[in-house]
């Protein structure tokens, strides 16, 4: 209701200082006001008490209707073998299980009876694990048997089903009394023997079929325990990863390994420790890693290029060769004959942390002495920009799928890597191209965001870059502008496209900002997302910088932090000022 006009507007909020008279009058003036706000609050205490009770009446009465609702619920009446083959489709896509009750199907069944009866039945669910094993100390034991007891129960729930098994030590940085605790807890005088882990793993190596144990068998016990293992112990292994010390200097050759069942083979060590056993024309997946840590070796040996084994790679389909360290490359042979994977399609190259290019100028130059017919995937997104372009105009005539880094190019060196490979269908450019060359020392150059604006279909660019062009993938992307992705996207969709015959028309689009959105770039193509003619993913994230600012709290406790944000730490006084000569 309005209120009613105030005698007293004159003075109303301000500082004026009422006279006693004044103020019996607006004591008086009050009285029936505050009688009418009395009953107004009453009121409104009625109302509130009935919504309350009208509230415990509706969660009652919603509470017996959802139970009732329950009956007749879909998943209810689905069948069990649906009901199981969607189970499977809730296990992570890329990895094992973590055994925890957040995910896989510990989760599931913890849902209702039922479910809990139908995941029991499942051994598939079970076998697929991943293991953090804890160090082994006398104060973790408790731990220890924790996980040692949840392993056996996925194992035998999982019965005779085919094992996936990652595992990996904590890693957790301990501080410096944690790291004493740890040491103080150690066995005086440790038993030499197979860890637990391991120990049960292997009481199940029949089941094994994609295992990963470089971090739980670096013991030499542990290792002993994997040497002594048979092919025939492994009939179903069809993947195993090796991490070989950078002080193991001979073949790490597990018997293992010979298993006619293996298909996939990782390897990470000095090339000296690359087992023999395998038998390689039955590998379908191969990634190698080589590394040296010893740098003083100048004559050490290098890696034989290419690799002798690659001739016995008949049914290889997929490489991955990547060289850290100080590793070095021996000269091939003059009169070497050529190389022939002929089911290779898919080949990745990677420099890894501390590899001198320099001192290893011609690692991947050998490439020219491979003969892959098939291939049609070429992944040099972890490589040497200055390597980049030979290896692309090597291959690029066959190419149906490239990825490599713009990091240290510029937009014309991009252009020309693409113009070597006129068949890709699918691109994916790791960051954007810098404005000027890279020089030794110094800031980093600014970005280039005008590199799409070459890839635009019109007159003025003369023939399409890359005409096959379908799905397109650009990570790491800030000086790009929206407006410039809009009229790419346009230019490679309907109804340009239809004015080159030989342009394809973009299926697929996936671009990661590292600033805010500009414009809404959906709007302008709505239609063509609505009718599933171009799958489009936008992912925008400001990066997080430190505020750049004087700040007169500096140095106290309420100092803002990196972000600008006051500290929550609250400061203590240092206990020490009571023994200060002054307090004496």
């Amino acid at each position: 209701m309005p209120l009613p006009a105030s005698p007293y507007q004159a003075i109303l909020h301000t500082n004026t200082v009422p006279t006693d008279a004044q103020c019996d009058e607006i004591r008086a003036y009050l009285s029936p006001h505050n009688t009418k706000l009395d009953e107004m609050h009453a009121e409104m205490h009625s109302l509130r008490e009935r919504l309350r009770a009208i509230a415990v009446e509706a969660d009652e009465l919603s509470g017996f209707v959802d139970s009732h609702q329950a009956l007749i619920s879909p998943m209810r009446r689905m069948p069990n073998d649906v009901l199981q083959l969607i189970f499977l489709e809730t296990l992570p896509a890329h990895r094992n299980t973590a055994l925890d009750a957040s995910e896989g199907p510990m989760l599931l069944a913890s849902v209702c009876s039922h479910w809990r009866a139908l995941a029991l039945s499942m051994p598939k669910l079970w076998s697929r694990m991943h293991l953090v094993v804890h160090p082994m100390t006398t104060r973790t034991q408790k731990q220890q048997l924790a996980l040692l007891a949840e392993m056996n129960r996925w194992l035998t729930r999982g019965s005779t089903a085919p094992l996936d098994v990652s595992a990996q030590r904590y890693d957790h940085i301990f501080s410096a009394e944690e790291r004493q605790n740890i040491s103080l807890h150690m066995p005086a005088n440790p038993l030499r023997v197979v860890s637990a882990y391991l120990s049960v793993l292997i009481s199940v190596s029949h089941r094994w079929r994609d295992i990963k144990l470089s971090k739980l068998s670096e013991s030499p016990e542990d290792g002993d325990a994997l040497f002594q293992l048979r092919a025939i112990d492994v009939p179903r292994l069809e993947k195993f990863r090796v991490h070989a010390g950078g002080s193991w200097k001979t073949p790490y050759n597990l018997e293992i390994l010979s298993t006619p069942s293996l298909r996939a083979f990782v390897f990470k060590g000095v090339f000296a420790a690359l087992p023999t056993t395998i038998i390689w024309r039955n590998l379908v997946d191969l990634s190698l890693q080589f590394f040296d840590t010893d740098k003083t070796q100048v004559n050490r040996p290098g890696l034989p290029l290419p690799f002798p084994f690659l001739s016995e790679c008949t049914s290889l389909e997929r490489l991955v060769v990547t060289a850290a360290g100080h590793v070095r490359h021996a000269e091939p042979e003059s009169n070497i004959e050529l190389t022939t994977l002929p089911k290779l399609t898919t080949l990745v190259l990677r420099t890894g942390e501390g590899y001198d290019d320099n001192a290893t100028p011609k690692m991947f130059a050998t490439l020219c002495l491979l003969r892959l017919p098939l291939l049609h995937t070429l992944d040099i997104s972890g490589l040497n920009h200055e390597r980049s372009l030979a290896i692309i105009t090597i291959v690029g005539d066959v190419l149906k799928n490239l990825a490599f880094s713009c990091e240290d190019l510029t937009s014309g060196e991009v252009l020309a890597r693409l113009r070597a490979a006129p068949l890709v269908e699918r691109l994916r450019l790791v960051n954007e191209p810098q404005k000027i060359s890279l020089y030794a020392r110094g800031p980093k150059p600014p970005r280039d965001g005008q590199l799409l604006a070459h890839i635009i279909t019109n007159s003025i660019n003369g023939p399409p870059i890359c005409p096959a062009l379908r799905h397109f993938e650009l990570t790491g992307a800030s000086a790009l502008t929206d407006e410039l992705l809009l009229q790419f996207i346009l230019s490679r969709t309907p109804p340009v496209v239809a004015s080159y015959p030989d342009l394809a028309q973009l299926a697929a689009l996936n671009v990661t900002f590292t600033r805010e959105r500009q414009i809404d770039i959906r709007d302008s193509l709505l239609e063509a997302i609505q009718s599933d003619e171009l799958r489009l993913f936008l992912e925008y994230a400001a990066p997080v910088t430190r505020p750049v600012g004087y700040s007169a709290l500096q140095g106290i406790e309420r100092a803002p932090d990196d972000l600008g944000k006051p500290k929550t730490i609250q400061r203590h006084p240092d206990w020490t000022t009571d023994f200060a000569a002054s307090r004496w």
